[in-house]
């Protein structure tokens, strides 16, 4: 859908037995050429791949967990569906973002890709959102950045005495230079606007790609040998 500004609006269906869930974009007009591939794996996954350069391409994925006291069955098969989603993404920048209803806390114990900054104390659905990370080298933007509080929360309790930081920003690379809350939108909702702040070295990124490459085999001449 587009609207009358030239954004495009990309929405996927909500769970027919529920009036909650459903994920979606919203892409500004001068990005919308460069998009390569929208997908929606079901109504709490979703993915946007768009061109950054000639050879290179960001995958954005959106999801929507389930609330922290669903079923856990229905918890781990979120997690897995969303792990064999991105496992199988080939971009050379990919971003998992959206509200994980989870309180990740800052870094513990050995952990690599948490950082040292959060409002609150890690709960159950932190600690899926943290192995999601260390398991997947995905970096946890979100507590790599110091800021207060009231531009951390970005979702507020029914009765407004609760606020809790559990919409996140992951990447598999520290080309995310700021996340902050927006507190000037209001979208609406119980939830605030997350915003990241963007930077891609493709510089760098293309010459990482070509010092992975493996060298092609040599074949040696048995008559010159």
């Amino acid at each position: 859908m587009m609207h009358r500004d030239g954004t495009g609006v990309f929405l996927g269906k909500r769970n027919t037995t529920s009036v909650s869930g459903g994920v979606g974009f919203i892409v500004n007009s001068t990005l919308l050429p460069k998009i390569q591939e929208i997908k929606f794996l079901n109504h709490r996954i979703a993915y946007l791949t768009f061109q950054v350069d000639r050879r290179l391409s960001c995958t954005v994925f959106q999801v929507y967990a389930p609330v922290a006291d669903s079923d856990p069955e229905e918890l781990a098969d979120f997690y897995e569906s969303l792990e064999e989603a991105y496992t199988a993404c080939r971009s050379r920048y990919k971003l998992v973002v959206g509200d994980f209803n989870a309180r990740i806390g800052p870094r513990q114990h050995t952990e690599r890709f948490i950082g040292p900054h959060s409002m609150e104390p890690r709960n159950e659905s932190g600690e899926l959102l943290a192995t999601l990370c260390e398991s997947n080298r995905l970096w946890h933007m979100n507590s790599q950045f110091g800021k207060p509080s009231h531009r951390r929360w970005t979702h507020i309790s029914p009765n407004k005495l609760h606020k809790h930081e559990i919409d996140h920003i992951l990447a598999n690379g520290k080309f995310v230079t700021d996340v902050s809350v927006v507190p000037s939108i209001t979208t609406g909702s119980d939830h605030r606007l997350l915003r990241g702040n963007l930077h891609f070295n493709t510089k760098i990124a293309r010459f990482e790609q070509v010092k992975r490459r493996k060298p092609p085999k040599r074949v040696l001449d048995p008559a010159v040998a």
